[in-house]
């Protein structure tokens, strides 16, 4: 087993890493045992006999230290024993599939009370599309692994089909992420269509019925990921992903109800981070493109936003309470469902030279004091690119310390606003590392968490996220 360092020490000018899409690429305790009565003549003359009241004393001494190392051992042995079983007796879950793999088994913890003795919460994972650096995104299987690999929240990009169902996917055609240029029933869908400002051509979801999506599989979208579960899955509905974390949470608290007491205690009494919980996975679904989807006119007239939250309300979901964060790249949308809602809501960030499309705002506009403070009238947090908050020199294809220290700024400021940062996307892979990270995933994390203190992150590889957290805390702990 190989033991990771997380306080890695930079050098040059170079003293942090990140990532993006495309290129690039660390008491003792004193025990005095020497007597200090060697000077105590009596002590020494009665010693020499075995009646006399010094030898009594030196065998009670004796008789003491044994107990007390006894005690110590026995201490010591049963903390072995509970933490040999509480091993054994945590659930390592395998997540189900139609596949015949087998999944990683994966166990999770709250760690709630690691952060706020620093005075801090534990930063969310966000499983980005599910676990789509494994899986092909979109799908119950992704997303029940992302939940397995320990995801705090699950992410849905919320489209609609002809019949008004809102489906998960991100773009708002189907043939980059699914087989439907393959299928020769649906070769005469393939359309043209205007999309905020520009012509695309492709299988848009909405010339689609839910019952035809459902005939679609699901393809990795990336070629340097795992294509091996390519063909297998169906495209998920927002309504089944929603059921899919209640079948979770059900499983997880039959679970929970095993641990003992004992375990409990002990892991209050150590201070160690918390042992596995009961897994109540948040949603953390998009809004898609609202504005392109009402331009429409379909759905008897009914806004999209409105489609969305009658499946969020009817299952519950309706205050700032309830375990989900609603998101959009647009303000309209978020300000129409605010009035409506309690929901938390995420304002995304698009790059600061793009326009945003409903309110012809730059985003560069919106990244400032004044566009935070907006933001924070009817939102819970803002979420930029990790990029944007830690762009790397184009040059040398570093983050240089200056922009280090302009990023923590940055996300300060957010801070000071009220608003929480919840950036996008952490990825394992070496393309999407600075090079300060030294092609290891780890490293940003610590930039993130420790550095740069976000309060959650978009990641397509939520098993890692998850294990650098437990490190994370370990090595803090200790």
């Amino acid at each position: 087993m190989t033991t990771r360092s997380m306080n890695g020490t930079f050098h040059n000018n170079h003293d942090y890493e990140d990532e993006e899409l495309g290129s690039g690429p660390g008491v003792e305790d004193d025990f005095n045992h020497a007597s200090t009565r060697s000077g105590d003549s009596s002590y020494q003359l009665l010693g020499r006999g075995s009646g006399g009241s010094g030898g009594i004393n030196r065998g009670r001494s004796l008789r003491r230290l044994a107990i007390c190392t006894l005690l110590l051992a026995f201490v010591f042995g049963v903390a072995i024993l509970i933490m040999g079983t509480f091993v054994m007796e945590t659930d390592y879950a395998s997540s189900s599939s139609s596949s015949s793999r087998s999944y990683q088994y994966t166990w999770s913890s709250s760690s709630s009370g690691f952060w706020r003795g620093r005075g801090r919460k534990r930063p969310l994972v966000i499983g980005h599309r599910g676990s789509c650096g494994m899986m092909p995104e979109h799908t119950l299987e992704g997303y029940n692994l992302a939940i397995q690999q320990g995801a705090d929240c699950i992410e849905c990009d919320v489209i609609l089909t002809k019949d008004g169902i809102p489906i998960c996917r991100h773009d708002l055609t189907l043939e980059q992420t699914t087989d439907v240029a393959s299928r020769p029933q649906f070769a005469k869908r393939k359309t043209r269509r205007q999309v905020e400002g520009e012509e695309v051509e492709g299988y848009f979801a909405v010339d689609f019925t839910l019952a035809e999506i459902k005939e679609l599989r699901a393809l990795q979208r990336l070629d340097f990921r795992d294509p091996n579960y390519n063909g297998l899955f169906e495209v998920a509905t927002l309504q089944e992903q929603i059921d899919l974390v209640k079948r979770n949470f059900d499983v997880s608290r039959n679970q929970t109800k095993s641990i003992k007491w004992h375990l409990k205690l002990l892991n209050s009494f150590l201070g160690f981070p918390d042992i596995p919980h009961e897994t109540n996975t948040c949603l953390y679904p998009e809004m898609k493109s609202t504005t392109w989807h009402n331009s429409l006119h379909m759905w008897n007239g009914k806004r999209s936003e409105d489609i969305i939250l009658e499946v969020l309300e009817k299952n519950g979901f309706k205050s700032k309470e309830d375990n989900i964060y609603l998101q959009s790249f647009e303000t309209l949308d978020l300000q129409y469902v605010h009035k409506k809602s309690d929901m938390k809501l995420i304002q995304l960030l698009g790059a600061p030279d793009e326009i945003q499309w409903d309110t012809k705002r730059p985003y560069a506009d919106m990244m400032t004091q004044n566009g935070m403070e907006d933001i924070a009238a009817y939102a819970f947090a803002a979420s930029p690119s990790k990029n944007d908050i830690l762009p790397k020199n184009t040059s040398t294809g570093y983050i240089d310390e200056p922009t280090v220290a302009q990023g923590k700024s940055f996300v300060d400021m957010i801070h000071k606003t009220g608003l929480e940062v919840h950036p996008y996307v952490l990825r394992d892979e070496n393309r999407y590392l600075a090079w300060n990270y030294g092609q290891d995933a780890y490293n940003e994390y610590t930039m993130f968490i420790r550095d740069i203190q976000v309060d959650g992150f978009f990641t397509d590889f939520p098993k890692t996220a998850t294990n650098y957290i437990r490190l994370f805390e370990l090595e803090n702990t200790f």
